[in-house]
């Protein structure tokens, strides 16, 4: 059944409800937890991984790892770079919150 009804001057027409819409319209990453974003500075997809960070709600942190590409990230040198920012990150976010 589809309903209309209206939230913060915002009108829902739809089946999912309005609290939803409007959590999707403030956060449109949908995500509610911390977030580490691990990017090479060279790398075709940097753009993704800053949009991401850009909508995403806090904590969040963008580590880039300089001079490396997508796929440095995936084996060599440039992975113990990135993975040395990884448990760091769950210190600081995670263990804390339990």
């Amino acid at each position: 059944m589809t309903r209309a009804t209206t939230s913060g001057g915002l009108l829902c027409v739809s089946e999912q409800p309005c609290k939803t819409r409007i959590a999707r319209a403030t956060n449109p990453t949908g995500l509610t937890q911390p977030l580490l974003v691990v990017a090479g500075s060279e790398a075709g997809s940097l753009w993704h991984s800053q949009e991401l960070y850009a909508k995403a709600p806090g904590p969040k942190e963008l580590f880039m790892v300089k001079g490396a590409t997508h796929m440095d990230l995936y084996i060599g040198e440039r992975v113990t770079e990135a993975m040395g920012e990884i448990s760091p990150f769950f210190k600081r976010n995670l263990l804390s919150k339990a």
